[in-house]
């Protein structure tokens, strides 16, 4: 919720005058203006459309399938949409009793229209959507020279109107930018895998699979130069293109045999994986013409030219792996695996690393004694089960060779050179996680009932982070990769399962499921902090004792009643009071105290404000049939963690000459007000909301209670279908479907559950709410 019109003009003027601002102030116009600029962003409905058709057969020697399939879909920015067209075929084919060959194929087109996203640009759908003032016009007739768009006669930003101040920091007119702007993309993926499968003996099979995964992409962007993106640069063009190899190769051997009551599966085998990718641009900009700016850049039309270029090889691995299964009468059950994996990015020395796992079973109810026992009446499944692995996280950071000390292209003014881009880490090893299950699975009831519960402890060694160096060694980026630290993750999950209704014309099934985690960091080098930036802020910590991306920032412990300023706890638990008008910190006894010494608010005061991980998450299922008609509905849960709302400190509690919230209405005006809100100050967001740091005032509960999904179909008996289509028709379905229908949350924000593994939210798209409506029909 913003400010209409009337309120910008009242909340902006406050700021002014608090701040005895020269320049100007803000007015309604002779037509009132009030524009919602979230109409002009988000579509009202977006409409989508899904298409398949697929066909299958065969004999006792072929089994064929192919699908064909298109989609249509809008996104809720007007300029994004995209078509996908698809085909996909697969062919088996059994040579004899010993040779089988397969091959599965799937090819896509993909056109694709988007915007910028950008969380904190002046051309950012949702950013400038935000921060763009109510009280203007979104077009201006007497500006044919901008196409008839609201913006200031130089085309710096939004047009002003009655204000006699241009919006800050030249927001844009985005309605020009989402109209004149352009982002799409071409993209065509073939997914192929060529099986062979050797079967010498009834219970050995071999088994040869090449897989490839290729795309193309083909980029365009133009930026119209007479406003917005473009303008600094009269005008841009751009094209992209790129290529991603990617491809697999398997061979694994499974025996399968049995020997009285014992069953054993053994399989070995061998994986390679590697990728090869490369692209390049070509930019240009001082544009002649906005003609040359339709589909592609066009040579000549530009009067500065810019070309990039990229290739890379790897990651590579490879591994070789083998696993042993065996269950004795399906009563006692073991499972025994290890792995060899070599990856890429570590040393020859440090290369492979060996992982290895253990699981066993033992189902007591198949127990003479569990038979014979009153327990059956109610218990007709009982299961136990431990296990133990170690794994390897192939997904470090520090790009594809951490190891390596990398050189990289230095540009010094016109002339090429070389300089140091990575200080490598010969010394790099994987990153482990030893892995501890226990488990129990119950079926009850007559199988009515199926109860699952299982106790994890996953313990992380050797975690790989970017240390910080100091500049004054002379490391590229102030970083070196290193195996630093450890961490730990553990919680129990239960999953239950019920047929509440099970009758020949009506069932009724619901199953829930619960997850309860804690996460926390063990060790790290030295046990050193490491502070986390986003890029824009400082607002996470990697902490000893704390879980991972922990908030790290500042309390907030309210505003003075008397003057409005607002009043934070330092790290001793004293107060200290900002003092807005001058941007300076005194040190108060309590929160509406007066102030007294001067004193500091520091890095130093800076606290622990909450998880970023979810502890707990889970979901709701619930399916219901009566006769031809099916209900089903999908609730799912998640909280326990914290949200930074960067979207409210640094947009809709801004103190700038732009649109806010209507959280601001709340602010301070007098003495004796309680509020949360300080007093408004022009140019004072920075202090007054301490932009790019945390603070728990906009530190929030991410807890929710979603409504994934709901569906309600009718599916047509086969008697009815014989009568209307002489049995041409096989089967036919129709449902309606409605998906993220309710969001139950404290949590002020766009959404909750959209949130990144930081818990920031900045500017976030918000999810869609989708009905559908679809048919299914067999032949």
């Amino acid at each position: 919720d913003l400010l209409n019109a009337e309120e910008f003009v009242l909340i902006a003027n406050e700021k002014l005058n608090n701040a005895s601002a020269t320049g100007g102030r803000a007015f309604m116009n002779s037509e009132n203006t009030n524009t919602d600029w979230q109409d002009v962003v988000f579509r009202t409905t977006a409409k989508s459309q899904n298409h398949n058709l697929s066909l299958d057969g065969g004999n006792d020697r072929t089994n064929y399938f192919l699908s064909l399939n298109y989609a249509n879909l809008e996104g809720l920015v007007k300029t994004n949409f995209l078509h996908r067209y698809g085909i996909r075929a697969n062919l088996e084919q059994r040579i004899n009793q010993w040779l089988k060959l397969s091959n599965y194929i799937t090819l896509s087109r993909t056109y694709d229209s988007d915007q910028n996203n950008g969380g904190n640009a002046l051309s950012g759908a949702t950013a400038n959507m935000l921060r763009a003032i109510p009280n203007v016009r979104v077009y201006n007739p007497l500006l044919p020279q901008y196409y008839g768009y609201n913006v200031t006669p130089d085309g710096a930003a939004l047009g002003s109107d009655a204000n006699t101040r241009v919006i800050e920091n030249n927001y844009t007119n985005i309605a020009f930018v989402l109209d004149r702007n352009k982002y799409r993309s071409t993209k065509n993926r073939v997914i192929n895998n060529f099986g062979v499968e050797l079967r010498p003996l009834s219970w050995l099979t071999n088994t040869t699979r090449a897989n490839i995964d290729y795309t193309t992409l083909s980029e365009y962007l133009s930026w119209d130069a007479r406003h917005g993106d473009g303008r600094s640069t009269s005008g841009r063009v751009q094209n992209q293109a790129a290529n991603l190899l990617r491809w697999v190769i398997q061979n694994y051997i499974n025996a399968n045999k049995s020997f009285g009551s014992h069953n054993f599966l053994l399989t070995l085998g061998f994986e390679h994986q590697d990728q090869e990718s490369n692209g390049f641009q070509s930019i240009g900009t001082s544009l002649s013409d906005p003609f040359f700016q339709q589909s592609n850049v066009i040579s000549g039309s530009y009067q500065t030219q810019q070309s990039t270029g990229t290739y890379a090889e790897g990651p590579s691995f490879v591994s070789y792996f083998g696993r042993l299964n065996y269950d004795y009468r399906q009563r006692y059950f073991l499972q025994a695996t290890v792995r060899r994996d070599g990856l890429s990015k570590f040393a020859e020395d440090n290369r492979f690393g060996t992982f290895p796992g253990l699981s066993i079973g033992y189902r007591i109810s198949e127990e003479d004694f569990f038979k014979n026992s009153g327990v059956r009446k109610y218990i007709n499944d009982l299961k136990i089960r431990a296990s133990w692995a170690v794994v390897g996280n192939m997904d470090i950071s520090g790009g594809n060779f951490p190891y390596l000390s990398l050189y990289a292209s230095a540009p010094y003014g016109a002339i090429s050179g070389i300089a140091a881009s990575q200080a490598g880490n010969p010394d790099l090893q994987w990153e482990t996680t030893e892995k501890y299950d226990v488990g129990i699975d119950i079926s009850f009831w007559n199988s009515r009932g199926t109860l699952s519960a299982d106790y994890y402890v996953n313990n992380n060694n050797d975690l790989v982070f970017a240390v910080p160096v100091p500049p004054s060694l002379g490391v590229p980026g102030n970083q070196i990769a290193k195996n630093i630290g450890t961490a730990q993750n553990k919680g129990f999950e239960i999953g239950l399962n019920f047929d509440i209704i099970r009758k020949q014309k009506f069932n009724w099934n619901i199953g829930v499921n619960y997850t309860h985690q804690t996460n926390e960091i063990k060790s790290m080098f030295l046990d050193q902090d490491i502070i986390v930036s986003n890029g824009v802020g400082n607002y996470n910590i990697l902490r000893v004792g704390e879980s991972f991306n922990a908030i790290y920032g500042y309390r907030f412990a309210g505003v003075n009643s008397s003057n409005g300023n607002p009043v934070y706890y330092k790290a001793d638990g004293t107060l200290v009071m900002g003092n807005i008008p001058n941007s300076s910190y005194f040190a108060v006894s309590d929160i509406n105290g007066t102030a007294g010494a001067a004193s500091s608010l520091a890095g130093t005061d800076r606290v622990i404000l909450g998880n970023s991980l979810p502890t707990y998450f889970g979901g709701i299922t619930t399916s219901l049939t009566f006769q031809q008609f099916g209900l089903d509905m999908l609730w799912r849960y998640s909280g326990g963690n914290k949200i930074m709302n960067i979207t409210r400190q640094e947009s809709l509690l801004n103190q700038e000459f732009m649109n806010n919230g209507r959280e601001i209405m709340e602010r301070w005006t007098k003495p004796g007000d309680v509020t949360d809100v300080p007093r408004l100050w022009y140019a004072r967001s920075n202090f007054t909301n301490l932009n790019q740091s945390a603070v728990d005032r906009f530190v929030e509960d991410g807890d929710f209670v979603r409504l994934d999904n709901l569906q309600l179909s009718y599916t047509m008996s086969p008697q009815m279908l014989g009568k209307i289509s002489n049995n041409y028709i096989k089967s036919f379905r129709f449902y309606v479907q409605g998906q993220n229908l309710l969001v139950i949350t404290d949590y002020t924000g766009i959404d909750p559950d959209n949130i990144d593994v930081r818990g920031l939210d900045y500017n976030t798209v918000p999810q869609a709410r989708t009905f559908s409506f679809g048919v299914n029909v067999g032949f």
